[in-house]
Formats: structure tokens, sequence, C-alpha cells
């Protein structure tokens, strides 16, 4: 289908306090009741009228580093003389932004789709469509109430799947290219937002140094691989720096297996990418990264084959890019991004993991650590001792005191020395 085809009309949304429906939505996830989810989803065209069977929750779902919840709701109703149900999916974010500051990343998913940036997306993808999006400052809270997309997502993606993928993301690039880019003047959008690692270089310095006074690394972090650790950040500043200088568009910016579903329309298929706080103005390419390798990381291709996804999904995208844009964006500078932003993910991925596992304990339980940040595997280990170098610094263990002790003992001690009062010591 021609990239010139309108998108779909949809109700309109509304984000603000004088929206009926959000001033009925309560202020916290649990009290949330099926009577408020029906009406929100009779708004929205989902149900009918029809008489309620109840509310199922079910979550957190797993969630990106932005989401302090996301929670999917389970209406069940009867219409027709069926027994029906419809699901809808909310995602609390908390607002931490101060007046005139550059949003953060849930403030750009947010900002997505308040101000009506999902509407402008071309035919060929799709963002789950958004219910209701309520902006509480006061809470310095954000919920959006989202179209459950979770039947499209792929149970096995294929090399043709990708390719496929790749060629939709393509028409989105290109469909900002021209004059629609001028949606793209939002303050909210910043062209440096796709590489926000590179803002993180004088963290991972100090990180390093930190890590070459740790006893057991000194002996293999020596001077002259801290240097080349140091060169490798130097190299993708200089990188970023390049890529400010091609062309950009509007980028998902995490489209990876996991994000990824699939909708078979009457006369075409259609894309839907799911998750959208990491939407940023990135140079063609870039998103390809993310695609690749992400979707072996999440297990959504067998890493023995990424050669054969690398090379399917690129020619893919370039061979769309070149008839959708011929001449504009040559398949050498597709390549360039691709690259640069794989060297830049890796690279401060593999530093900052490193930094976090000698300079944060524990690492793998901080919850101030991203989950995607934490190199999850299928093993558990908890540490429950307290370093002896941070014995001054931990707050006094919770307990009664000595008085609440002894009345404790002297009235229920018969349970730890004889069982019953007068009886036998139970078995150990």
């Amino acid at each position: 289908m021609s990239s010139t085809t309108s998108p779909p009309s949809h109700p309109p949304l509304s984000s603000g306090s004088e929206d009926a429906l959000a001033l009925l939505c309560p202020s916290r996830p649990g009290d949330v009741t099926a009577a408020f989810i029906q009406r929100l989803l009779q708004r929205a065209g989902v149900v009918g009228d029809g008489a309620v069977r109840g509310l199922e929750r079910s979550g957190p779902l797993s969630g990106g580093q932005s989401t302090n919840l996301l929670q999917r709701y389970t209406l069940h109703y009867a219409a027709g003389g069926r027994e029906r149900s419809a699901t809808v999916v909310l995602k609390l974010v908390h607002w931490q932004e101060s007046p005139g500051a550059v949003p953060s990343i849930a403030g750009r998913e947010f900002r997505f789709y308040a101000e009506g940036v999902w509407r402008q997306l071309p035919p060929e993808v799709a963002a789950p469509r958004p219910y209701l999006a309520i902006d509480r400052p006061l809470e310095r809270q954000r919920w959006l109430w989202l179209e459950d997309c979770a039947p499209a997502l792929p149970e096995r993606w294929t090399l043709d799947g990708f390719a496929n993928a790749a060629r939709d993301l393509a028409a989105l690039h290109a469909w900002f290219a021209g004059s629609r880019g001028v949606l793209l003047q939002a303050s909210w959008l910043q062209p440096r937002q796709w590489l926000a690692d590179v803002d993180r270089r004088p963290w991972l310095l100090a990180g390093l140094e930190q890590l070459r006074q740790h006893a057991r690394l000194r002996t293999y972090l020596t001077v002259a691989r801290c240097d080349l650790l140091r060169r490798v950040l130097q190299a993708t500043e200089q990188l970023a720096a390049q890529l400010d200088r091609l062309p950009r568009t509007l980028l998902h910016n995490d489209a990876h297996g996991g994000n990824l579903g699939i909708r078979r329309l009457a006369q075409r298929r259609q894309t839907v990418l799911l998750d959208w706080p990491n939407v940023a103005l990135a140079p063609f390419g870039a998103e390809l990264s993310a695609l690749v390798s992400r979707s072996v990381i999440y297990g959504r291709y067998p890493p023995e084959e990424r050669p054969l996804l690398e090379k399917a999904v690129l020619d893919a995208y370039c061979d769309e890019i070149a008839r959708r844009l011929p001449g504009v964006v040559p398949a050498e500078q597709v390549w360039q991004a691709y690259d640069a932003a794989l060297l830049v993910h890796h690279a401060y991925r593999l530093l900052g993991s490193a930094t976090r596992l000698f300079t944060e304990l524990p690492w793998w339980s901080n919850p101030a650590i991203p989950p995607d940040d934490k190199m999850y595997n299928s093993r558990l280990l908890i540490d429950a001792t307290k370093p002896w170098e941070w014995r001054d610094k931990y707050p006094a263990s919770l307990g009664p005191d000595p008085a609440t002790k002894a009345a404790t003992r002297k009235k229920w001690g018969y349970l730890l020395e004889s069982g019953t009062p007068g009886g036998d010591a139970p078995s150990r």
C-alpha cells in the first residue's frame, strides 16, 4: 500500500482533568472497578451493553525500565446470550519532570499518545490504541489505558517475519522524512535522546577508576587495558557526533521481537509496535541494531544464526527505503548508522554492567537498577550478608525490644521448650 494512504481515524483521546471518565478513574490501581473498566471499553467501542460478571487482574506484566506498573484487566460480561470477555492494559509511570525540563523516557511515551503522534503513523505500522491518558501532577503519576495487543505477538519469529518487520520499519521512517517531518518539531523530542548512554560517559570513567581499586580486579585491569576502554568510550562519542550529521526520522527505538506484533488485516499485514517510552529522533538504520541484537539477546532468534538475521533485516530495510525515498538515504548511511548504534549500545552496556557489578552490591537485586541492565539468567543467588566495609552504614536491625522479648518468652516460652505446658519437648 502506498505511503500516502491516510491512517485510520479513531475516537478522540483526552488527557486533561476535564474528561469525565478520567475523574471517575480511581487513584490506585487496586481500586479499579468493573464498572469503570466497562465504561472505558464502552467509550472505546470495544464492548456494548451487557451484564458484568466480574473483573480479573493479571500482572504485574513484564515492562520496560520506565514502567512502574504494567497490568492487564479482563472484564467478564454477558451479551447476546453469550459469556464474553475484553481486556485493557494499564501503564502507570511516575512523572519525574520539572517544569521546563526535557521530558523523561516516561514523559515521551505519554506525550506520544496525548499529543496524537500515534495517529500519524503510516498504515503499515500501528501502536496500541490509547483509551485514556491521565496526567496527575499532584501525585506525580501518568496513567495510560491502552489496547491489549498481546494476541498479536507471534509465538515464534522466522527470518521472513523479521525481514517483513524491517520493511515496515522502513515505511515508518520514510513516512516522517518529508512534509510530515514538521510533526517532529516537538520540544519533548530531542536529537540525542536515542544516544542517552553517551551522557553517562563521566560516570563510566569514574566507575572505571573504582574498578581499578578493586582487589580482585587490579591484576586484570592493567593501565593498558584501562586505556583501551577509555579509547572505546572516546570512539563512541566521536561516532555519536558523526551520526548527528545524518538525516533523522522518528524511531520507535526499541523494536525487537518482544515488542513487535503482527496483524492480518483484510488486504495487508500490519506491524504493531508495543512500548513507546524510547521514541526518539535518530538516523535511518539505527533502529535495526535493536531489531537484530535484542531479538537475539532476548531469545527471539538463535544466536548462531545472527549473521543471517542481520543480512535479511538490513537488505529488506535498504530495499524498502530505496523504493520509498530513491536517492535520499544511501545504503551506506544505513549500515553506518546500524554499526555505530551497535557499538554505542554494546560498549556502554558492557562497561555499565561491569561498573555496577563491583560498585553496587547487591547489583542483581538492587531496585534502582533498570531490569534490562541486570543481566538475568536461569540461576538464583541470594546475598543476605552485610559487607564488612559498610558495617557502620546499615540501619539498626528490626526486632522487638528486650522487655517485649522477655514478656513473650514468659507467656509462650513453653512452645520453644516443651511443645505444650508441662509436655515433652518437641522433636527436632
